[in-house]
């Protein structure tokens, strides 16, 4: 999907994605969805690295050097094993939760801003 007018209907519907490795991801892992990370940009490689790291997502690295072979390689690997698909998923939810705003709007109020 490239510049989808929905894209959150898109995502809601998914069961695995690739992306670049800015804000899509958080909110991939938000919805729990297990994702191949792509970095497009030199301020992704250490997120990218942090999301592997942790247990959600798969860090392709940069998407310039990539090769098709890996990235298809990895890509069956994953739709294969559902046990790991699951336990990214459970780590992009408790990772990112969707109460950041709330929270943000909590420490603003209670700081008097």
């Amino acid at each position: 999907m490239v510049d989808a007018e929905m894209p959150a209907r898109f995502m809601a519907s998914a069961d695995m994605a690739i992306a670049a490795g800015g804000m899509t991801v958080f909110e991939l892992a938000a919805l729990g969805i297990p994702v191949m990370i792509l970095q497009i940009a030199d301020n992704q490689v250490p997120i990218a690295r942090a999301w592997q790291e942790r247990g959600y997502g798969i860090n392709m690295g940069y998407m310039g050097r990539l090769q098709p072979q890996d990235l298809q390689w990895e890509l069956i690997a994953l739709m294969r094993d559902a046990g790991r698909r699951k336990a990214m998923s459970t780590v992009g939810k408790q990772m990112v939760d969707g109460l950041g705003a709330q929270r943000v709007a909590e420490a603003l109020l209670a700081a008097g801003v």
